[in-house]
């Protein structure tokens, strides 16, 4: 998974070889260090801020989502027996968290206070992707289509986007704007773009130089630098889209500007 933080900071959740699986933090300045260490296999995949800088955490391999506080101290979010092999995050508005599950096809929210609950049963599809409009809509990719749906805050489910632009959509991000930005397998590792409307997908950018599946997107309003070997830079203008992809050895995050900025 892969976050950014208020400063500017990129967070990438890693499962090495090791088995010490951990997140990483990229500072502004292209600094990368070890932020929090889980010292097993925990297989982490989606991650997300709360407005106070905690970072949550699904995990594949426990069932569980892992709260990370701004000084890097771990400890269990959850554990509910609703959550099965979670993937995506995403907070809505009210700091109600949502969690994607490839395990049962669900999507499990929980309150404020933590309880859980099946916001929506979504019938072997294999959500992946979350994220928010600037309504509280919230939008679901699959890895097993190109459709991207949409879930009201009642849940709701109508087609947001589906067409022949790709096949496999992962990772999701939304604009100030509300275009949604898709990341894809299918064709390449791609990053399309779908305006608000949903009716049509534009291709952001091919990047070809992605050596495994590109998994999860973040935005950010600032250029956010970072460093070589482990990572490619595309460009550093305008808005900025990191696109994680997950490999066997290491994590390689690419950003983009707007195709207008460069």
């Amino acid at each position: 998974g892969i976050a950014i933080d208020a400063s500017g900071n990129v967070y990438v959740a890693e499962s090495p070889n090791s088995a010490n699986d951990k997140v990483v933090k990229i500072t502004p300045s292209g600094t990368v260090t070890s932020f929090a260490a889980f010292g097993t296999r925990v297989s982490p995949t989606g991650l997300v801020f709360d407005s106070d800088g905690n970072l949550f955490v699904a995990t594949q391999t426990e069932n569980s989502i892992r709260k990370i506080t701004p000084g890097g101290t771990i400890s269990t979010y959850s554990s509910s027996t609703l959550l099965n092999r979670p993937f995506g995050l995403a907070f809505d508005g009210f700091g109600n968290l949502f969690a994607a599950c490839h395990g049962n096809d669900t999507i499990v929210k929980f309150d404020s206070s933590g309880s859980a609950s099946v916001f929506a049963n979504l019938s072997t599809r294999n959500p992946n992707g979350l994220a928010f409009n600037t309504s509280g809509d919230l939008f679901v990719s699959y890895n097993t289509s190109g459709q991207i749906d949409r879930l009201t805050r009642d849940g709701s489910i109508t087609t947001f986007y589906s067409g022949s632009s790709f096949s496999q959509a992962m990772g999701l991000a939304v604009d100030p704007s509300d275009n949604v930005y898709v990341a894809s397998n299918n064709p390449g590792f791609s990053i399309f773009r779908i305006d608000p409307s949903g009716s049509s997908a534009t291709l952001f950018t091919n990047m070809t130089n992605m050596s495994s599946s590109l998994e999860f997107l973040a935005l950010s309003s600032a250029a956010i630098p970072v460093p070589e070997p482990s990572t490619y830079i595309m460009a550093l203008l305008g808005l900025g889209v990191a696109g994680y992809a997950m490999g066997r050895r290491r994590s390689y995050v690419a950003i983009v500007g707007e195709r207008s900025a460069l």
